[in-house]
């Protein structure tokens, strides 16, 4: 799986872990995905996720307003690191430890 597949699957594992809905459509046209809701759990296992894709953790925030969990990414990484290969480390803390990811 490239990045940006890791990154869309992961999101939606995340959000189904903390009982939540993910928003991964059309993620090119955005540049964005997220999670709907918010919580100190949620927002912590989307920056790790972030960390091993290789997003910076400040495009990974709480927009309180509209209760969401967002993760921005630039055009440059869609298009450069995310189509890399993602090679899992088995060190993902922010999946469930039997989860596989793509799965």
């Amino acid at each position: 799986m490239t990045k940006l597949e890791v990154l869309l699957w992961g999101v939606q594992h995340i959000a189904k872990n903390h009982g939540f809905t993910a928003d991964v459509e059309d993620p090119l046209e955005y540049y964005s995905v997220c999670i709907n809701g918010v919580n100190v759990p949620t927002l912590s296992d989307c920056r790790a996720l972030c960390g091993d894709l290789g997003i910076p953790e400040c495009d990974c925030y709480e927009d309180k307003s509209w209760g969401a969990t967002i993760i921005d990414f630039e055009p440059s990484w869609a298009y450069t690191r995310g189509t890399e290969q993602y090679i899992p480390t088995g060190n993902e803390l922010w999946k469930l430890h039997d989860a596989v990811i793509g799965k």
